[in-house]
């Protein structure tokens, strides 16, 4: 797979505007548009997520912003949530620190997260030491 960077947009009523706000903020991403998710595509070498403009997307537009992180070669993941322009989840999985290990995990689990990811009690072992 080698690297995965981007982020989606839970495709609101006012498309035009989306595109619009996606263009003009990352020009040189490429847009996937969906019916539900319109898909935003960086570079491999653009891994760092956009925290504060992913937010502002998401306050702006009411709605849901997710950015996915993957790098194959070394395990590395990285997922944020936003609704409405609060965080609701942040995982971050050997992508700064140290690989192989959960670097971040903030805000509630969400449903996907039992059956897809790693075991809840590594998890929450991270959480507790401060990960």
């Amino acid at each position: 797979m080698g690297t995965w960077n981007t982020f989606y947009v839970k495709t609101p009523a006012e498309n035009e505007t989306l595109d619009f706000i996606i263009r003009t903020r990352f020009p040189v991403a490429r847009i996937d548009p969906g019916a539900l998710f319109t898909g935003v595509v960086f570079p491999p070498e653009q891994h760092q997520p956009p925290q504060q403009d992913l937010a502002e997307i998401s306050s702006r537009l009411n709605t849901d912003v997710i950015w996915l992180s993957f790098q194959s070669v070394v395990d590395a993941f990285e997922f944020h949530h936003w609704r409405a322009g609060d965080l609701l989840r942040s995982l971050v999985f050997g992508c700064y620190k140290e690989e192989r290990t959960w670097e971040t995990v903030s805000g509630e689990p969400e449903r996907w997260e039992h059956e897809t990811l790693f075991e809840q009690e590594r998890l929450e072992l991270s959480r507790i030491c401060g990960g």
